[in-house]
């Protein structure tokens, strides 16, 4: 979705994160977590410290993640043998 929205896309580059995903995720019980790093210059015009101009699209975006993310079949994702990443992946 992300690349869908012209976003660049980058798998634990340039942060590894891991702690949330850890913490917070339990796979094996249904529980799944994600940590999405967002770019500041995408929503901050960061030499005003201001809202920038691309805040309203970047909220329309991950709304339109939202519900992507809330309509997946939990039992895909519970399914032996899928090939979702799982937390800390």
């Amino acid at each position: 979705l992300f690349r869908d929205f012209g976003y660049s896309v980058s798998l634990n580059k340039p942060y590894a994160g891991g702690f949330t995903t850890r913490h917070y995720g339990r796979p094996a019980d249904g529980i799944h977590a994600f940590q999405i790093e967002i770019n500041r210059a995408l929503y901050l015009d960061e030499k005003r410290i201001e809202r920038g101009p691309g805040l309203a699209e970047l909220v329309r975006n991950m709304r339109r993640l939202i519900v992507a993310m809330t309509s997946i079949d939990r039992d895909v994702l519970a399914a032996p043998g899928s090939t979702h990443l799982k937390a800390a992946e």
